[in-house]
């Protein structure tokens, strides 16, 4: 399909979103948000709920469950780990398309129509929403993550040849056909780069829009410093060995 051209496939959007502690505050905001943006083409919102959770969390989830039609509330099975929670994710959802983005308020809903047109106008299997490009951002990072950050990504676009600029962020939009293709293995925070990396590794159609990341107003990120380096060996595994490993035809069902 030419660039520019608008196209004609229907969208069923499933949102997968894990919850670990998060407010009821925050998760209304979040889902009120997606609701509101998302519009008809809102499939489904599949909560991936933690064990670990706390019980003001779980009776928030269950609240909303509650009073949104096409919202469910699911248990994650493997504990703990955002990586298990997103990979669940990714499989529970049942729409043609899957929307993975955090409940927690540091990913901008507001991006979420930017993602739908760009998926539909450039014809794309993935849309990453990118902190690195022009009208993107960072709002209250670690200095040292920050040039971190750089780094990873610049040698990484590098290695891979691609020319999108945000890698890490697990804010993405893409063909739920394709992103339930592949056999995931990211335990926690390297996912983000996983569900990007393998599909650009495969040959998809990947595009970017800017966005911008705030860093949350209540409680504190589960990605320590140590954890960087998960995004490192990730990103050599698929590059070196795994890049097109696909799940079984019995697993992909």
């Amino acid at each position: 399909m030419p660039a520019g051209t608008q196209s004609t496939e229907s969208v069923r959007l499933s949102v997968s979103t894990p919850v670990l502690a998060e407010t009821e505050a925050v998760l209304r905001e979040f889902i009120g948000g997606v609701y509101r943006l998302v519009g008809d083409e809102l499939h489904e919102v599949v909560v991936i709920l933690s064990a670990a959770a706390p019980e003001d969390t779980v009776r928030a989830c269950r609240r909303l469950e509650a009073e949104h039609g096409r919202l469910r509330v699911v248990e994650q099975r493997e504990n703990p780990g955002l990586g298990r929670a997103v990979r669940q994710g990714i499989f529970e959802c049942t729409g043609s398309h899957i929307l993975i983005i955090d409940s927690d308020g540091e990913m901008d809903v507001e991006t979420v129509p930017t993602m739908l047109r760009a998926l539909k106008e450039r014809d794309l299997d993935l849309v990453v929403a990118s902190r690195w490009m022009e009208g993107g951002g960072i709002e209250g990072y670690d200095t040292l993550k920050y040039y971190l950050n750089i780094l990873y990504h610049r040698l990484f676009g590098f290695l891979y040849g691609t020319p999108i600029s945000d890698l890490t962020l697990g804010f993405k939009l893409g063909r739920a056909d394709m992103l339930q293709s592949f056999e995931y293995h990211g335990v926690f925070h390297e996912i983000g780069c996983e569900t990007t990396l393998r599909p650009i590794r495969a040959g998809y159609r990947v595009g970017q829009v800017p966005t911008v990341w705030r860093k949350r107003k209540e409680g504190a990120s589960s990605n320590t410093f140590w954890m960087n380096l998960r995004y490192v060996a990730m990103a050599l595994s698929i590059f070196w060995g795994g890049a097109n490993e696909q799940r079984q035809p019995e697993e992909a069902t």
